[in-house]
């Protein structure tokens, strides 16, 4: 069962939302439209690309937020190694971004 993004506090988006549950695709939307940078963990099997855990949790105030980090179950993909100006953020698919 899919759950609607919302934030703690009803879409308060001065707030972490509460990302659990969700589908990785939407939780990624939420957090671009919050303009939050992420991280992908990987959690094993199944691979539903469901996100299980997050950190900040809900209600965490975004302006204390450099990064969340998303467990979703996934089986992380063998990556190669980017580009020394890029980083790998999401180990279920490999996707890269430049560097902090």
């Amino acid at each position: 069962m899919e759950r609607t993004p919302r934030g703690v506090g009803d879409g308060d988006s001065s707030l972490v939302p509460d990302l659990v549950g969700l589908m990785k695709a939407q939780a990624e939307e939420r957090l671009v439209e919050l303009d939050l940078r992420w991280t992908v963990a990987g959690a094993g099997p199944p691979a539903d690309n469901t996100v299980i855990e997050q950190s900040p949790p809900p209600g965490t105030p975004i302006a204390d937020v450099e990064e969340v980090i998303l467990r979703v179950r996934c089986v992380p993909a063998p990556c190669p190694s980017p580009p020394a100006e890029e980083e790998i953020y999401d180990v279920c698919t490999c996707a890269t971004r430049p560097a902090t």
